[in-house]
């Protein structure tokens, strides 16, 4: 995603999802455009559970920022409201399930090495 700046005071969506039921972790940093300035604010975190929304999250915005949607938000959006000019730049977005992945890799293992010791037993 290309970097979003955002003038003080001023509620910005910056990014908004639709009909993914997966589970995402998005990072994104905050950086002030005048040198002198800190990073403060609010981030606002919307999801929904189908079509009933959940409450909101709100989270104090920081140089590095995480928000995490949930599996079945099905509308996700992030909200920014800044007290200083920034830039808005995305790290990679993260699948959350590696716990997934890594039980579908064990299960076939378990099954390819079930297989070939049926077979070399002539039960196969």
């Amino acid at each position: 995603m290309k970097p979003i700046e955002i003038k003080a005071g001023k509620r910005t969506r910056i990014l908004r999802t639709f009909s993914n039921s997966l589970a995402m972790r998005y990072r994104f940093s905050a950086k002030p455009l005048k040198k002198d300035d800190k990073i403060s604010g609010k981030v606002e975190v919307k999801g929904s559970n189908w079509l009933f929304p959940r409450k909101a999250i709100i989270q104090k915005l920081e140089a590095n920022n995480q928000a995490n949607k949930r599996a079945w938000d099905t509308f996700y959006s992030i909200y920014v409201t800044p007290e200083c000019d920034i830039k808005i730049t995305f790290s990679r977005s993260r699948l959350r399930l590696k716990p997934l992945f890594i039980a579908a890799a064990i299960a076939i293992i378990i099954l390819a090495v079930a297989l070939v010791w049926l077979g070399k037993n002539g039960q196969l």
